[in-house]
C-alpha cells in the first residue's frame, strides 16, 4: 500500500513538473519541461519557451533559470523581451532579471526598441523599468524616428523626459548635418543639444 502511494505520488509530481504551464509566484511559465530544484525554490528550463510577469511583461528564451528566493530570472539565448507598460522591446542573448527591484541587466550585444520611435544598440545594458532609465558603458547608436543618427560612448536615457546623456557624442540629423559634442544632453523628442565643446559640421549641397 506504502509503495502504490508513492508511486502515486511521484507520478503526480512529474506530471506536475512536466506540465507546460508552472506558476512560481508572480512569475508564469510556458515552456515543455521545468526542473525544481533547493525545495522547489529553484526552476530550470532549457526546452524553450516564455516567461509572464503579473503585469504582462513576456521574457521569451531558450533557456530559463528562476530564483524564488532572490527573485533573480536569468534568461538565455535568443532572448526577447516584450515590456507594454513602458512600450519596450529588448533583444539580447542573456538577461538577468532581478523582479524585486524591476532591473534588467543584459549581458553582450543588446538592441532595445523603445516605444517605436528610437532603436538602441549597445552592450551590456541596465534597464530600469520603474524608473524608465536605460543605461550602458559601452558603445552606443541610436536611430530615431526622423531619421537621426548619434553615436555615444557610454549614455543613459530616460524615458520620463527623452533626454539622453553621453560622453563623445556624435549627431547625424536627416540633412547629414554632422554635431560632435565631449559631453552633453539631447531631448530626442525635440533633437535639442546641449553639451561641451560643441563641433558642428553643415551639410552643402553641390
Amino acid at each position: 500500500m506504502k509503495n502504490k502511494n508513492f508511486i502515486s505520488i511521484l507520478i503526480i509530481l512529474i506530471l506536475i513538473l512536466t506540465s507546460k504551464n508552472l506558476h512560481a509566484d508572480d512569475i508564469y511559465f510556458e515552456t515543455p519541461e521545468i526542473l525544481s530544484f533547493n525545495e522547489g525554490n529553484l526552476l530550470k528550463s532549457n526546452k524553450g519557451g516564455k516567461a509572464i510577469t503579473q503585469d504582462n511583461v513576456e521574457i521569451i528564451a531558450d533557456e530559463f533559470e528562476y530564483n524564488k528566493i532572490t527573485t533573480l530570472l536569468t534568461a538565455r539565448k535568443n532572448v526577447i523581451i516584450i515590456d507594454p507598460v513602458n512600450k519596450t522591446v529588448l533583444k539580447a542573448n542573456k538577461v538577468l532579471y532581478l523582479k524585486n527591484k524591476e532591473k534588467m541587466s543584459t549581458i553582450g550585444k543588446t538592441e532595445i526598441n523603445v516605444e517605436n520611435k528610437y532603436l538602441i544598440r549597445s552592450s551590456n545594458i541596465i534597464y530600469e523599468r520603474n524608473t524608465k532609465i536605460i543605461s550602458s558603458e559601452e558603445f552606443t547608436t541610436i536611430e530615431d524616428d526622423k531619421e537621426n543618427f548619434y553615436t555615444t560612448e557610454g549614455f543613459k536615457y530616460t524615458s520620463l523626459n527623452s533626454l539622453l546623456r553621453g560622453k563623445k557624442i556624435t549627431a547625424i540629423t536627416k540633412e547629414e548635418d554632422e554635431y560632435i559634442i565631449s559631453q552633453g544632453i539631447i531631448n530626442l523628442e525635440t533633437s535639442e543639444l546641449r553639451g561641451k565643446d560643441v563641433e558642428a559640421n553643415f551639410h552643402k549641397e553641390l
